[in-house]
């Protein structure tokens, strides 16, 4: 809404996980181009610009998560790793500062031959988007945790351990265009990193079980926001249709 693309829930969720399912071809363009066939109407500039800020605010989310959990495990993680991580989330942060942000924005569309965007979202409300994936991230961490913990008792003081380590796997993931979303990419970083403090077999089983369960869970909600869309659609237009026959 922020960008102008103002669209009902059901619309909006529905784009949303639909466009999460181009994860799944390779080079990951797909995405972008559900996205704009979802979006149809509205400004494509705009409609690049918020996937582009979303990206950003997700990169930043995950810096900050990856380093809280390289400080929660300094003892056996090397200090330039965490600097890396430091300076990641100082970047990123920086970027999505509104000034800068359109600044770097106009320029590229500026080279393209575009015309300028003219409004930006605030900065506290691109510090919420960060928070809210953050929160997202914790989430996705407590699942391979409770998956692990299953199998083989964790203490919960390695939580943000494996959220952090969880987190940097699917940035690497993402970064890998040829797998589709990730696959076997993230996986192979879980289990490089997380068998140095959990049984190899447990790590196995417990990735997989969490790869089946979020594509699982986002097709299903995609299915969901689908047919609630399509149902919503039908009631407006009974509704259009009976006041016009009033």
């Amino acid at each position: 809404m922020s960008f102008g693309l103002k669209v009902p829930v059901l619309e909006a969720g529905k784009a949303w996980f639909l466009s999460q399912l181009g994860k799944y071809v390779p080079g990951k363009v797909t995405l972008f181009l559900v996205r704009l066939d979802a979006y149809r109407g509205y400004s494509k500039r705009k409609v690049a610009v918020a996937t582009g800020v979303e990206y950003i605010a997700l990169l930043a989310s995950a810096s900050i998560l990856i380093l809280v959990a390289l400080a929660s495990a300094s003892q056996i993680v090397p200090y330039y790793i965490q600097w890396v991580a430091g300076v990641g989330t100082f970047l990123f942060l920086l970027i999505l500062w509104p000034p800068l942000s359109m600044r770097l924005v106009n320029w590229g569309f500026k080279l393209l031959k575009r015309e300028p965007i003219e409004e930006f979202p605030s900065y506290g409300l691109l510090l919420k988007f960060v928070g809210a994936y953050i929160f997202a991230s914790l989430l996705n961490g407590m699942g391979l945790f409770f998956a692990i913990n299953s199998l083989s008792p964790v203490n919960f003081t390695y939580f943000l351990i494996i959220a952090g380590i969880y987190e940097a796997a699917g940035l690497i993931g993402i970064a890998a265009v040829f797998a589709p979303s990730g696959i076997g990419v993230r996986e192979g970083v879980l289990l490089l990193i997380l068998p140095i403090f959990i049984p190899k077999p447990t790590v196995i089983v417990s990735t997989i079980a969490i790869r089946l369960i979020a594509t699982i869970t986002e097709l299903f909600l995609s299915g969901v926001f689908v047919v609630a869309e399509k149902i919503w659609a039908k009631q407006n237009e009974r509704i259009i249709t009976e006041k016009k026959n009033v």
